[in-house]
This record gives C-alpha cells, structure tokens and sequence, in this order.
C-alpha cells in the first residue's frame, strides 16, 4: 500500500472512532446499550475497513495482471513475427538455392549433351572417311585385276564385306583411341 493509502486509512479509522466515541459518549444510553452500540460500530468499522482495502487491493492486482497481459502480448506478437520473418527468410533462400542448383543441373547437362553430339559427329564422320578410304583401296585393287566379268563380280562381293569389316575395324579402333585418350 503506498503512504496515502495508508495515512488515509489509519486517518478514517482513528477519526471514525473518535466520532464513535464521542456520539457514545454524549448520547444518554445504559451502560449494556452503550457496549452493544459500541461493538456494533466497531464490528461495521472493521467491515467497511476490510472491504475498502480489499476493493482497493482487487484494483491494484487487477490492474497489475492487465498491464503484465499486454507486456505479455506485445512480446509474444514482436517474437510470433520475428519467427514468421526469419522462417519466410529461410523459406525463400531455400527455394533460390535450389533454383540455382537446378540451373547448374541443367547447364552441366545442356553441356554433356553438346559433348556427347559432338563425339557422335566425329566418329560418324571418322566411320563415312574410313569407309570411303576403304572402297577407293577396294576399287583400286580391283582395277588391277585383268579379267573384267571376275573384277565385276568380286566387286560386289568384295563391296559388301568389305564394307562390314571396315565398320567393323573403324568402331574398334576408335574405341580403342578414346580409351587411350582418356
């Protein structure tokens, strides 16, 4: 209780008893009346006394625990943003890291792709070159031949096979050079 309050209290208490006692005193009762009214007043006294006080100690709790519910609140709701802000932060640097490694993912394969096309090239024109070389030996070898009805027929002959052996030899050897090479 702060020193108002309480000089306020002590000042009714001792003024309501120095009035009670003197009506007392003044009014022209017996002796049994005059203790019954006392007691009566002092009893009705410490009622209204402990009924002030209690109101005022209601007040003071109530309006203590309403600004300790709003202290409390204005913090939960500074904290519950706080969380919402840092979790959308995260959230989102989340999804941009893995924007980022999706397109990495995506040049690297664009680049593995472009890589692959490219050997698919080379070795389809090492295969068209080595096949020419190898009809233009075949073709040579043949002119050489004096009987023309034997060199048009091993021609075709000679065409054929010969065409599937160089595939043959080409796939080999150029698989052989990549896995030297790497």
């Amino acid at each position: 209780m702060s020193k108002k309050s309480t000089g306020f209290l002590l000042g009714t208490l001792v003024g309501g008893t120095a009035a009670a006692l003197t009506a007392l005193l003044l009014a022209p009762k017996s002796g049994k009346d005059l203790r019954d009214d006392l007691k009566q007043q002092w009893t009705d006294l410490s009622e209204q006394e402990l009924t002030e006080q209690a109101a005022e100690m209601f007040q003071r709790v109530k309006q203590q625990a309403g600004d300790t519910l709003d202290k409390v609140k204005g913090d939960s709701e500074d904290v519950w943003s706080s969380v919402k802000r840092e979790a959308t932060e995260a959230g989102e640097e989340v999804i941009e890291d893995s924007l980022d490694i999706e397109e990495d993912w995506l040049d690297r394969m664009a680049e593995e792709q472009e890589a692959a096309e490219d050997i698919i090239l080379d070795v389809a024109e090492v295969v068209e070159d080595a096949t020419i070389a190898k009809k233009v030996e075949l073709e040579d070898e043949l002119k050489q031949v004096d009987d023309p009805q034997l060199s048009d027929e091993t021609e075709t002959v000679v065409d054929s096979e010969q065409e599937e052996e160089l595939k043959e030899e080409d796939f080999t050897s150029i698989a052989e050079s990549e896995e030297e090479n790497n």
